[in-house]
């Protein structure tokens, strides 16, 4: 079996030229396709799009990846945990989910996640009990 090669990629320009053969009467956008080297199902699917969305040209690849946690929420996060450090992951996810309705819902996870970028150093404070003094002298 013979390996299938890389996508040949479409530029800006045939694809307009190919959207204008399909709205044009007198051009059939399949011989537009044959002369510009485009498959059939390729320029099948560029008019689907173009008719369904309306879009001509590729979508962008990339981006920046959205954050859930905004700074509004590792503010309450941090007034949380300098308040009480001794809460857990669902006791201040549940404070959170209390106090910012509007904000997106986030995992426990998440929060742990955020908490880590934040750097936070907790230190457990333990109540050591006095010890009557010795008079062992």
């Amino acid at each position: 079996m013979a390996a299938r090669g890389r996508y040949r990629r479409i530029s800006d320009v045939d694809r307009n030229r190919l959207i204008d053969a399909f709205e044009a009467d007198d051009a059939d956008y399949l011989q537009v396709a044959d002369t510009l080297g485009i498959k059939h199902s390729t320029a099948r699917s560029i008019v689907g799009v173009y008719l369904r969305d309306g879009r001509r040209n590729k979508l962008p690849k990339g981006g920046p990846i959205n954050q859930k946690v905004d700074d509004d929420m590792r503010d309450a996060l941090q007034g949380y945990l300098d308040d009480n450090p001794l809460l857990t992951l669902r006791e201040l996810n549940t404070q959170l989910r209390a106090d910012l309705p509007d904000k997106p819902f986030i995992t426990t996870s998440t929060i742990a996640r955020t908490l880590d970028g934040m750097l936070l150093t907790l230190k457990l404070a333990e109540d050591v009990p006095e010890q009557p003094m010795s008079h062992a002298y």
